[in-house]
């Protein structure tokens, strides 16, 4: 039996250890230093995207942008070095296409770049993500595709992946 407070708790120590450069990074509880960046994952809350990027901005965050390559690979090397509670734990992140179909978004305004090295691949024709139409308009990292993004529906229940 897995205790998830005491995941979240040596989560929080693994990430507090972090250093960026030689120098450790600070940053505020119950956030973590990733790539010289300040993360939270968050095991013990989930919801629809919607609401956790609102859980999220109570934290003085918002869902992660994932638009640098560094900072990607960070976050998939981070989310294995803590562990998860199961093996099917996916994060929100902050890329939407629901305003215009197809038309990925980062909600900082920032086009999503399409493709390798963020969208997960599948099938024995290496279909390549986002491949869910209008019904799927939000991204995830997809613990069955290595962290990699994919597209599902937005009032999915999942967890959140914050950044300051």
């Amino acid at each position: 039996m897995i205790y998830y407070p005491l995941l979240f708790l040596l989560g929080t120590l693994v990430a507090d250890a972090a250093t960026v450069n030689g120098t450790a990074e600070s940053c505020p509880s119950p956030f973590a230093s990733v790539g010289g960046r300040c993360v939270h994952l968050d095991f013990s809350v989930s919801g629809s995207w919607y609401d956790m990027r609102q859980f999220c901005l109570q934290l003085g965050s918002d869902l992660a942008v994932l638009s640098d390559g560094q900072f990607f690979v960070d976050s998939q090397q981070y989310i294995r070095t803590i562990g998860t509670p199961s093996e099917n734990v996916h994060f929100w992140i902050g890329a939407t296409d629901e305003e215009m179909e197809g038309m990925w978004l980062w909600i900082d305004g920032m086009p999503v770049i399409m493709g390798t090295p963020y969208w997960a691949n599948y099938g024995c024709d290496n279909n390549q993500m986002p491949t869910g139409g209008t019904a799927q308009n939000c991204a995830l990292l997809d613990a069955g595709f290595h962290y990699f993004m994919n597209d599902i529906q937005c009032d999915y229940v999942r967890h959140p992946f914050c950044v300051l």
